[in-house]
């Protein structure tokens, strides 16, 4: 089910937060041009809760090209679109429409990259409900207080260390890579409860802190949002299982 996204609550959301780094930086940064090949987006509106991560593909480095030029610039259209849907974009046809953009308006020329959106809905029956879209290994969890781990997401694989990717992959290049349709993205559409912490990040979180060690974080640091978030980067960095750029969002309901 494709829920209409219309807010209609007064109720005020806590402020959604993101920190990210890049591989071989030495700071941590709320930047989203400065998370290397990841990017991010928050639309951080009275209304509106929209927010997302992707992570570009390290590979088409080797080829002279930036990966995270397509992982920025699919932020950044998501951010658009959904600044300019009156509340009522769906993620999965965002996403769908600013990969389109990319692809057919020729606004990078080659690139690949995982991605993950979100909308915290506030309905007039006071519930509140979690719409996401996740395509590959950038992946989303749900905690609720004081402690409860409801939902960790799971990645979307093409095979073994193969995620899910929105390509433009131009004839030179070859043919065999991977390049998936925005429609094989999982939706999610979960009822979240006032409190609730939603975790979203790209895989240098998932490789490198599993989720007790997130859960550690949470309790020592949880009730301040924009610092649990930075930890959690602090701690993928430390001790890094698998070195990558790391960039997360937290959003508290």
């Amino acid at each position: 089910m494709i829920r209409s996204l219309r807010f209609v609550s007064r109720r005020t959301f806590s402020k959604v937060v993101a920190w990210g780094k890049a591989k071989g930086m030495s700071e941590i940064s709320q930047d989203p041009a400065k998370c290397g090949e990841d990017s991010y987006f928050i639309l951080n509106n009275q209304e509106q809760k929209y927010f997302g991560v992707a992570d570009g593909v390290g590979g088409w480095r080797q080829c002279g090209v930036d990966p995270g030029e397509i992982a920025r610039k699919l932020m950044l259209n998501c951010k658009e679109l959904f600044a300019s849907s009156n509340g009522l974009a769906h993620p999965q046809l965002t996403l769908a429409e600013a990969y389109w953009k990319i692809k057919y308006g020729k606004e990078v020329e080659v690139g690949s990259t995982t991605a993950c959106i979100g909308a915290l809905s506030a309905e007039q029956n006071g519930k509140f409900f979690f719409i996401s879209c996740q395509l590959g290994d950038s992946l989303y969890m749900i905690i609720r207080e004081p402690g409860e781990v409801m939902k960790v997401s799971k990645p979307g694989l093409c095979g073994y260390n193969a995620p899910q990717q929105l390509a433009v992959v131009p004839k030179k290049y070859g043919e065999g890579m991977i390049e998936s349709h925005p429609f094989e993205a999982a939706n999610g559409d979960e009822e979240v409860l006032a409190g609730d912490v939603i975790v979203m990040a790209t895989d240098g979180l998932w490789d490198n802190v599993d989720v007790n060690e997130i859960m550690a974080v949470y309790k020592d640091v949880g009730s301040n949002l924009s610092e649990f978030c930075k930890q959690l980067v602090i701690a993928a960095c430390t001790r890094p299982r698998k070195p990558d750029d790391v960039t997360i969002v937290c959003a508290r309901v």
